[in-house]
Order: structure tokens, then C-alpha cells, then sequence
């Protein structure tokens, strides 16, 4: 019976197979008709198993094909969840943890830079805060030079899981914000800003650096948190 073969049952079978090497890496799956027959599972439950098993990592869904096995990594996981994460970046609760998360990353991160970071690195973070310069006035281009700069910081901390979780959900974050009333204005801001974490890196200022990186993150988040005027 049905009841009997819910998706986690059915998504738990098939991840055994992979981890068995019953199904290879690599292998398509069955068809939706033959597993609904071999589970005795009609395609919605089949279908939910499905994105079970790509939600721990063990499938990749390719369109118009069958679905592939795979073998889970850290990369595959983050970057299913961060699409999933769309979703919830209407919630003021969720974008608040999120914000926390991206703090406690880049603030972090910001004493492995002024402690370790090579002539490669520097120059990576000064790259990015010239097209930080180079991108003002234009919403689209300033938001990647920023993220860039950002994530040049937190790749100096040489930690792939930290910088998966940087690129996947910081973007989301960035591009998900309103606009703002006055972009030139806000853009120089922001690179002034970043001007000065650069400035106080140089000089091997951690405390400074990390002041004005908080007091950054702060202030883009309460543009988040802004409210709408009504005309």
C-alpha cells in the first residue's frame, strides 16, 4: 500500500542503492512509471522522493531527462538550499539570521586577512574596491563589484564551506533589497566605506577594520528594513 511507501521511504531506498553501489554515480534513474510500480507509489510520491534525494545531494534533475545519481558534497547541498532561499527572503525574521550569518563570516574574516593575507590576496580586495569606483551609478554593476569586494575578503580565509555559504546566500541577500531612492549617492557611500576597511587592512588595524565593517553591514541592513513611502 501507499501508506506504507511514503517519499522518505522510497528517497531511503534508492540513496542505500547509491550508497551500495547498486546504482551507480553517474547512472540515470529509473523511470517515474517504473519506480511507481516498484514502490506501488503514485507519481506525487515518487516525485516528492525525488526532491528528497536531490535535497541531500544524491540526484541531480536535468531537464528534459531523467534524473541522474550523484554523490552528495557540501557544494551541491548549499547551492539547492540557497535556491530554496528565495522563498523565505520575504521574511523579516529569516533575512535578520541571514545578516547575522553574513557578520559573523566577514567580521571574522577580517583578522585572517590583516594576520595572513598575501600580496595575491591584497591585490584581489584592491581589484574589487576599484570596480566598487569604477561601478557607481549602476545598480546592477555596483551590486557584483560589491559582492565582489566582499567575497575577496572572505576568501582570503582559504575555508571552502564558509565561502560556498558567502556566494550563495549573500547574493540572494544583495539582490533581493529594494532600490534605493538615490543610487550615486548610494554607491559612494558604500565605497567609501569599503575605501576604508581596505585603508584600515593595509595598515593592519583589525579593530578598526572590523568597526567599520559592522557599522557597514548595519547600515545596508536597515535599508532592508526601510519602508515603503506612500504617494
Amino acid at each position: 500500500m501507499e501508506s506504507e511507501r511514503t517519499s522518505e521511504v522510497v528517497a531511503d531506498s534508492l540513496i542505500k542503492e547509491i550508497k551500495g553501489n547498486y546504482l551507480a554515480i553517474g547512472a540515470t534513474l529509473p523511470t517515474e512509471r517504473e519506480l511507481c510500480d516498484r514502490f506501488s507509489a503514485s507519481r506525487p510520491t515518487i516525485r516528492e522522493a525525488l526532491r528528497i534525494m536531490e535535497f541531500k545531494g544524491y540526484l541531480r534533475q536535468a531537464s528534459n531527462k531523467r534524473p541522474v545519481a550523484e554523490k552528495p558534497t557540501i557544494q551541491k547541498i548549499l547551492k539547492y538550499t540557497a535556491e530554496n532561499l528565495k522563498e523565505i527572503l520575504d521574511d523579516t525574521d529569516s533575512q535578520a539570521y541571514l545578516e547575522q550569518m553574513r557578520q559573523f563570516i566577514e567580521v571574522g574574516a577580517l583578522r585572517t586577512v590583516i594576520e595572513s593575507s598575501s600580496e595575491v590576496n591584497l591585490a584581489r580586495i584592491h581589484k574589487a574596491l576599484v570596480e566598487c569606483h569604477h561601478a557607481i551609478g549602476n545598480q546592477k554593476t555596483f551590486a557584483e563589484a560589491d559582492i565582489a569586494f566582499h567575497r575577496a575578503i572572505v576568501k582570503v580565509v582559504d575555508n571552502p564551506i564558509m565561502l560556498n555559504l558567502h556566494d550563495m546566500f549573500i547574493r540572494n541577500l544583495l539582490f533581493s533589497r529594494p532600490p534605493v531612492s538615490n543610487q550615486n549617492e548610494h554607491d559612494t557611500m558604500v565605497y567609501q566605506e569599503h575605501k576604508s576597511i581596505y585603508e584600515a587592512i593595509l595598515r593592519k588595524d583589525a579593530e578598526a577594520a572590523m568597526v567599520v565593517m559592522n557599522q557597514h553591514l548595519h547600515r545596508s541592513y536597515k535599508i532592508r528594513l526601510q519602508v515603503p513611502s506612500v504617494e
